[in-house]
C-alpha cells in the first residue's frame, strides 16, 4: 500500500494514508436512518451492531430521578444491552441466589417494566472478570427466535414465550477474563465466536434445530468482540463476509482482523496489526468497515472484498493511536466517533482518518456510542450519560447523570432510550419516528408542504396521540397499525391449533376482525357486529343494523367504530353495545376506519373521505373525490392515504383534508395502501402493483404478472425486507420493495382477495379456496394450511397469540396453543 503522510513534524505521522483515502463531507442523514424497523433494537447495538437507531429522536433531558417512563430493579448482575422487540424488553443476568450463578434471560413489558418471564440456562462455568461478568453478551433475536451465549454454559434458543428450544454445548470456553461476544444472525444460521484461552473457534449453528453447520479454528487465545456483517464487492459480484475484530497470538503476524464466508466459515481475508486483545465490534459505513483495538491502538478503515493477506492493499487509511480498548465507535454521516476508556472523545473524517476535533469527557467508559436524531450518547462507568452533537464542532447539549455504575450498552427504539445500570433498567421516551419530521437529503427535489398554524388546543406540532396500533395483545384496526403495514406484533406459536369456532346461521364474515382488551369484534353480513370472547369464542353482545357490514372495526378508547353497507357510520360502547352516535354518508361503506388525534376517518361509495369527531361524531372535514373510497385511509407523518375508484392515490393533510398530492394508478382501486416511509404500496384493478413515492409522487417501480394479468384486491404487508400481496390470478407475491422483482410467488386454489399478515417469519393468508395458509417469509414455502370451507375474503387478526380470521359462510374461527 502506498501511504502519503497528513502531517510532519519529524516524528512519525500519526495517519497512514492511501491513494485510496477520500475526505467525504458531513451528511445531515446517515443511510442507516432509513425508517426501517425502527421499533425494535434485535441485537448487540441493533441493527449488525451499528449503533445508529433507524428513526426517532430520544429525549437529552432525564436523570436517575425524572424523565423516565418506568424505571424497574433488575435481579443479579449482568452488563448486557437491551434488546427491543414488540412488547418485549430483553436481558441476561447471572442471577446470585445460588453459586455458581444461574444464568437466565429476562423479559419486561416494554409498556411498563413489568418482568413478563425468566428463562434459566444453568449454572455459570470457569473464570470471569469483574467488569465482565457471567452475563455480559446481548442476546440476539429474528423475531421469532431469541438466542443466548452464556460462555462455556453453551449457546441457547427460546421463543417468545420463555420456552427453551434447543441448546449447543460448546466446551471448554474458559478463560481468565471470561466471554463477551454476541449472537450474529444470518440467514438460518446463528454464529457465535468462541475465543478461549486454550482453543478458540467461530462456529455456526442452524437457527432452527440448534444442530452444528460449520466451525472454523482460530488461532487466538482471547477476543471479544461481537462479528459484524458486510455487504462487498468482490470482483465483479457481491457477497457477505463476516469480520472479526482481533485475534490475540504471542507473535505480532498473528494479531490480526478476519472476514470469514459466513456459509462455511471459510477464511476469506486478513489485515495484520491490531493490538493483542481486543473488544471494540467492527463499524461499517459506505463500503469500508472499521476497526478499533487497545488501549490506545490502532483504528483501521478496510475496504472489504479482498482475499488472503489484504494489509497492503485494503487498508485505506490507520490512525496509530488513539483506539479504546472496551467501548465500540459508531462510524454516523461520515464521521467516525470514538471513546476510549479514560474518555477521550474524538471524531474523525471516515474518509481519510483526519482528527476533526477531540475532547476529553469525565470518568471512564465501557458503554459503547450510540447515535440518533443528529446526536451521540456516550455513558461513563459512574452513570453519567453525555448527549453531543453529531457535528464538525464539538457541542455538548447535556448530561444526565443516572446516580450508579453502568457498563451497558444502551439501546434506541421508537425513540425510546433504553438503558441498564448496575441495579435497574430505564426506559426514557422519546419522540417516535413518524413524529419527526427531519427529511433525507434526497427528499429536497418536491419538500413536504407547510403545515398550517394548528389551534392552541391541538397537540404540539409532529405529534400524534391516543392512536391504537398493533400491540401483542391488540389488533385494533384493519391492517393493525395505522400505516396498513400488515405486520403483527404478537407471536404465534410453531403449531396453531384451532380453538374455537363461532357461527351465524345464514350470513358471513367479510371483514377483518378487530381485537382489544381480551374481545374479537367482528361484523357480519347478517346485520350484526359481534363481540366475542377472545379466550373461549362465547358472545358478549351484538349490535345490530338492517343490512350488514362488510368494513372492518375499529377499537380506541373503549369504544368501536363501524360503518355499515347502508351508509351509517355507528359509534359503539365497546362493553355494553349500546349506540353513542351516528352519522350518515350517502352511500354504502367499504372502509374501515383510522383515527389521529381526536378524530375518526372512513371512506364511502359516495366518494367522500370523512373525518368526524371521535367523541360526538361531528364532521371537522370532508374531502370529495371523483369516484368511491372503498379502503382504508392509512395514515403516516401528518398525512392520510387513501387510493380510489378513480385511479389515483390521494395524499391529504390532516389538519385541514386538503389534497397535497395525487398520483396517477393507471387504473381504478379498493386496495388500502401500505405506507413505509416515503413509500406507498398499493395494487389495482388494471393488474399492475405499484410502489409510489409520495413526497415526490412518481412511480418507483411496477410489478405485474407476465403471464396472469389479474387485479391487485389484497392489500400488501410490507417491512423493509419484502412486500407481499395476494392477486386474483390465484397467487400470494413476494416483492422486492426496493426495485419491485419477484422475491417467491405461493399458488393457491383460488383468487386472494384477503390481505396477508406477517408474523415474525411466517405469512398467514386465506383464498377463495377456502384454505388458511401459513407461509415460509424468506420462501413462500407452505408451512401449515387449514381447511376452512367457505371462502376467506378477510385479513387475519393477530394479538395475543392467537390469530382470528372468518369465511363467507358465516364461520368465525381462532387459533392459538391449547
Amino acid at each position: 500500500m502506498l501511504f502519503g503522510i497528513l502531517c510532519w513534524s519529524g516524528c512519525r505521522p500519526s495517519v497512514e494514508l492511501s491513494e485510496q483515502a477520500v475526505s467525504l463531507p458531513l451528511l445531515k442523514r446517515d443511510p442507516a436512518e432509513n425508517g426501517q424497523d425502527a421499533d425494535c433494537w434485535p441485537g448487540w447495538r441493533g441493527r449488525n451492531g451499528s449503533g445508529i437507531a433507524p428513526a426517532g429522536s430520544p429525549a437529552t433531558q432525564f436523570s436517575a430521578g425524572e424523565g423516565f417512563r418506568w424505571k424497574v430493579e433488575v435481579p443479579g448482575q449482568g452488563n448486557s444491552s437491551p434488546v427491543v422487540w414488540g412488547n418485549l424488553v430483553l436481558l441476561t443476568s447471572a442471577l446470585d441466589h445460588t453459586d455458581p450463578p444461574t444464568l437466565a434471560i429476562l423479559a419486561f413489558d416494554r409498556s411498563d417494566g413489568t418482568e413478563l418471564w425468566r428463562a434459566e440456562a444453568g449454572r455459570a462455568t470457569g473464570r470471569t472478570h469483574k467488569k465482565n461478568g457471567y452475563a455480559s453478551a446481548t442476546v440476539a433475536t429474528d423475531g421469532r427466535r431469541i438466542y443466548a451465549f452464556f460462555g462455556g454454559t453453551g449457546l441457547f434458543c427460546y421463543d417468545f414465550s420463555g420456552k427453551q428450544l434447543w441448546q449447543a454445548e460448546l466446551g471448554d470456553l474458559d478463560h481468565q477474563w471470561g466471554s463477551a461476544a454476541s449472537p450474529v444472525l444470518y440467514d438460518n444460521l446463528v454464529i457465535q465466536l468462541c475465543d478461549a484461552q486454550h482453543v478458540s473457534y467461530i462456529a455456526a449453528f442452524d437457527k432452527l434445530s440448534g444442530q452444528p453447520v460449520w466451525r472454523t479454528e482460530r488461532s487466538s487465545y482471547g477476543c471479544w468482540s461481537t462479528p459484524v456483517l458486510v455487504e462487498a464487492k468482490a470482483g465483479d459480484s457481491l457477497r457477505t463476509e463476516l469480520v472479526v475484530n482481533g485475534a490475540a497470538s504471542s507473535e505480532k503476524d498473528g494479531r490480526v482482523i478476519i472476514a470469514y464466508n459466513p456459509n462455511d466459515g471459510r477464511e476469506l481475508w486478513r489485515v495484520r496489526g491490531t493490538t493483542n486483545l481486543v473488544t471494540p465490534t467492527p463499524v461499517t459505513s459506505g463500503n469500508l468497515v472499521y476497526c478499533t483495538s487497545g488501549r490506545n491502538g490502532p483504528t483501521f478503515a478496510i475496504r472489504p472484498g479482498g482475499t488472503g493477506d489484504v494489509t497492503d492493499t485494503h487498508v485505506v487509511w490507520k490512525q496509530r493511536r488513539g483506539g479504546p480498548y472496551i467501548p465500540s465507535a459508531v462510524a454516523y454521516r461520515n464521521r467516525l466517533y470514538l471513546v476510549n476508556d479514560t474518555g477521550v472523545l474524538a471524531c474523525y473524517n471516515a474518509g481519510d482518518g483526519t482528527r476533526i476535533w477531540r475532547e476529553r469527557l469525565r470518568g471512564n467508559f465501557s458503554s459503547s456510542l450510540v447515535a440518533a436524531d443528529g446526536r451521540i450518547y456516550a455513558i461513563g462507568e459512574r452513570g453519567a450519560v453525555y448527549v453531543f452533537a453529531a457535528a464538525d464542532e464539538f457541542k455538548l447539549l447535556a448530561k444526565n447523570d443516572l446516580d450508579e455504575p453502568c457498563l451497558a450498552t444502551p439501546a434506541i427504539a421508537d425513540g425510546d432510550l433504553f438503558s441498564r445500570t448496575e441495579r435497574h433498567l430505564y426506559c426514557i421516551p422519546g419522540n417516535k419516528p413518524e413524529d419527526s419530521r427531519t427529511t433525507s437529503d434526497n427528499a429536497v427535489s418536491q419538500p413536504a408542504p407547510e403545515e398550517p398554524p394548528r389551534k392552541a388546543s391541538s397537540e404540539p406540532s409532529g405529534v400524534t396521540v391516543a392512536v391504537p396500533a398493533a400491540s401483542k395483545d391488540t389488533w385494533p384496526l384493519f391492517r393493525g397499525d395505522p400505516q396498513a403495514t400488515g405486520v403483527a406484533r404478537s407471536v404465534l406459536p410453531e403449531k396453531l391449533e384451532l380453538l374455537w369456532t363461532f357461527s351465524t346461521d345464514d350470513a358471513g364474515f367479510e371483514s377483518t376482525a378487530a381485537i382489544a382488551e381480551g374481545t374479537v369484534f367482528a361484523g357480519s353480513t347478517d346485520g350484526n357486529l359481534y363481540t366475542l370472547d377472545l379466550t373461549d369464542g362465547s358472545k358478549k353482545w351484538a349490535f345490530s343494523t338492517e343490512l350488514g357490514f362488510v368494513a372492518s372495526p375499529a377499537v380506541r378508547n373503549g369504544l368501536v367504530y363501524i360503518g355499515d353497507s347502508d351508509g351509517r357510520f355507528h359509534c359503539v360502547d365497546g362493553n355494553t353495545g349500546q349506540s353513542k352516535w351516528h352519522f350518515d354518508a350517502e352511500a354504502e361503506i367499504n372502509s374501515g376506519a383510522n383515527f389521529h388525534q381526536d378524530n375518526v376517518l372512513f371512506g364511502s361509495q359516495d366518494g367522500m373521505l370523512y373525518c368526524l369527531a371521535a367523541e360526538d361524531g361531528k364532521v371537522v372535514w370532508k374531502y370529495e373525490s371523483e369516484d368511491q373510497i372503498r379502503c382504508f385511509p392509512t395514515i403516516s407523518g401528518g398525512h392520510t392515504f387513501v387510493a380510489g375508484c378513480d385511479g389515483r392515490l390521494h395524499v391529504i393533510d390532516l389538519i385541514e383534508g386538503k389534497q397535497v398530492a395525487a398520483v396517477d394508478l393507471e387504473g381504478p382501486t379498493g386496495s388500502t395502501p401500505a405506507v413505509l416511509g416515503s413509500v406507498a404500496y398499493v395494487g389495482t384493478e388494471g393488474n399492475a402493483f405499484f410502489a409510489v413515492d409520495w413526497q415526490a409522487a412518481k412511480m418507483l417501480w411496477t410489478y405485474e404478472n407476465p403471464k396472469r394479468g389479474f387485479p391487485f384486491r389484497s392489500s400488501a404487508a410490507v417491512t423493509p425486507d419484502v412486500v407481499v400481496v395476494g392477486s386474483r390470478d390465484k397467487l400470494v407475491h413476494a416483492i422486492d420493495p426496493k426495485d419491485g422483482r419477484s422475491q417467491w410467488t405461493f399458488t393457491t386454489r383460488g383468487r386472494v382477495d384477503g390481505s396477508p399478515v406477517i408474523v415474525g417469519r411466517r405469512v398467514f393468508v386465506g383464498s377463495a379456496d377456502g384454505r388458511l395458509y401459513a407461509l415460509d417469509l424468506r420462501t413462500g414455502r407452505k408451512i401449515w394450511q387449514f381447511e376452512a370451507g367457505g371462502a376467506i375474503l378477510a385479513s387475519p387478526a393477530v394479538a395475543a397469540g392467537r390469530l382470528v380470521i372468518g369465511t363467507d359462510d358465516g364461520n368465525l374461527y381462532c387459533f392459538g396453543e391449547q
